[in-house]
């Protein structure tokens, strides 16, 4: 608590807060001698200003927290139904040290000892990074949250009334992220790209760069310094309603991204919500595309049937480039030049053609994507996450068509209630008899399409590696799914129904995922 100069705390404010409560109930229980002593001078205001405190709150608590640190004493604080917490906190901190025997050996203790471990940055040092990297017990630091220290930071360097800046912060910001914990809670959400820990609010902050051009590959920006970036942007508003445009931007794309479905566990699905199944299969395969989905929603948003066709042949590309292999997570450059070009598009009515246009232009990039239906056996092969994904929209496309033609209502599938099953099993020499075939050859079958099926967990640990009569009749018992079905209907299982089932999957994935838009 010691002079200097302004600081901008980015971690710890809840402590440092609660501790100089407590430190200004104590102080309150001194006498008046005692506060006169010079270690107690400069405790809590400026030494150039006995009125300013020396901890500066922004926005919500800055009130309560200077009405606590200017108040004699909690007497001078009358109570009130809506009452701040922070104001709780010191009504609390005040009734309990009226107990305490030796209040000022107590606030000396906590003055002197080191109970603070102070990390100084540099204007130009990443926070975020060092942050992360000494607090790996702890929750990490939001990129989200150096934006909004940063940009309100610059604004009241503009506009030093504080009702203003207080009238800026609570429609643009606090009511699109911090508007109550169920807000909060949906922004911090883990969504894509589970592995690194991306946020919801992450992968908006990057994709809102994208499209107001701060984050830019052909300059060489790095996601991991995109709070940078946005400080580098935030320098540039040099007026009033520069900063204002940028908080309303910011707030029409995040209220229209606030809109994508969150896939999480226990989900359930259905063929016909077209943006749900959108964004379950773009959680398999890359974040890469969201800032030109988000481009897209904002360029069709009173247009949801476009919207809806242009999401369809973008997810029609994922796929191909899925079954042949084409790691997107390499298609950088191409996605934000393509978000770029949907930006600066006029005619809204053929974005759609644009993107097959674009998409049909990439891939002749390729001389070697070979036989679409041998890739789509090949990509199948060895993967079983990817199989249940494939089967798992093809049981839901096959519910969808039994639908319309007998009016039936399908309540939906959960994706992690079910697990993949192998019908001839990965174990087949227990009881099988394939002596006819090399192990070479039972490989290959095992492994193809047409051997893989969908589950209920609870079904699956008794099948296992059974035999085809006992897995038959538990799939009669148990199986309700339309894939299934079709397996009971067969007398045995061989190579020949497994090949033609794996035929019957891949003229279904042609159906429901239409390659021609963009190959033609």
């Amino acid at each position: 608590m010691g002079g200097g100069a302004v600081k901008s705390l980015i971690d710890g404010q809840q402590r440092l807060t609660t501790f100089s409560i407590l430190i200004k109930a104590l102080y309150d229980n001194l006498s008046e001698e005692d506060k006169k002593e010079p270690r107690y001078a400069g405790l809590f205001y400026d030494s150039l200003s006995k009125k300013t405190p020396k901890i500066t709150h922004s926005h919500l608590d800055k009130p309560a927290f200077e009405s606590i640190i200017q108040a004699d004493d909690i007497s001078n604080i009358p109570k009130a139904k809506d009452e701040s917490q922070l104001v709780k906190c010191y009504r609390y901190f005040s009734t309990q040290v009226q107990n305490l025997d030796k209040k000022k050996e107590f606030l000396d203790y906590i003055l002197t000892q080191k109970l603070w471990v102070i990390i100084q940055l540099d204007s130009n040092e990443n926070e975020q990074k060092i942050f992360d990297s000494i607090n790996t017990a702890g929750l990490r630091l939001s990129v989200l949250d150096i934006i909004k220290n940063s940009l309100f930071y610059q604004i009241r360097n503009l506009e030093p009334r504080e009702d203003i800046v207080r009238g800026w912060y609570e429609p643009y910001w606090k009511d699109v992220f911090e508007k109550d914990a169920d807000t909060i809670k949906n922004w911090d959400r883990v969504h894509f790209d589970r592995k690194r820990g991306r946020s919801q609010s992450d992968v908006f902050i990057y994709a809102f760069a994208v499209i107001e051009g701060i984050f830019e590959l052909s300059k060489g920006h790095r996601i991991e310094n995109l709070s940078q970036l946005y400080k580098e942007k935030f320098a540039s508003l040099e007026s009033l309603p520069d900063s204002r445009n940028f908080l309303q931007r910011m707030k029409k794309y995040a209220e229209l991204y606030a809109q994508f479905p969150v896939i999480e566990k226990n989900e359930s699905f259905i063929y016909e919500d077209d943006i749900k199944r959108f964004f379950h299969i773009l959680s398999f395969i890359s974040a890469t595309p969201i800032p030109l989905v988000l481009a897209l929603k904002a360029k069709l948003e009173n247009d949801e049937k476009n919207f809806l066709q242009c999401l369809k042949i973008l997810e029609n590309f994922l796929m191909f480039c899925w079954f042949n292999r084409i790691n997107t997570d390499s298609y950088s450059a191409f996605f934000l030049g393509l978000t770029c070009d949907v930006i600066a598009h006029q005619n809204n009515q053929n974005l759609s053609e644009v993107l097959k246009r674009k998409f049909k232009e990439k891939l002749q990039e390729y001389d070697n994507l070979g036989n679409m239906d041998d890739a789509l056996e090949e990509q199948i092969k060895w993967k079983p996450k990817d199989a249940k994904l494939v089967l798992f929209w093809i049981e839901l496309y096959r519910q969808e068509e039994l639908k319309g033609k007998k009016d039936r209502e399908s309540d939906g599938l959960v994706f992690d209630m079910l697990q993949l099953e192998h019908i001839l099993p990965q174990k087949w020499q227990t009881n099988w008899n394939c002596d006819d075939k090399s192990d070479e050859e039972m490989e290959y079958l095992v492994h193809m399409l047409g051997n893989m099926t969908l589950l209920q967990w609870k079904n699956n640990v008794s099948l296992s590696n059974s035999s085809w009569e006992k897995k038959k009749e538990q799939l009669e018992k148990t199986s309700d799914f339309i894939i299934n079905k079709e397996i009971i209907k067969n007398e045995k299982w061989d190579e020949n129904a497994i090949k033609a089932r794996t035929q019957n999957f891949i003229k279904e994935i042609y159906k429901i995922w239409d390659f021609n838009s963009f190959l033609q």
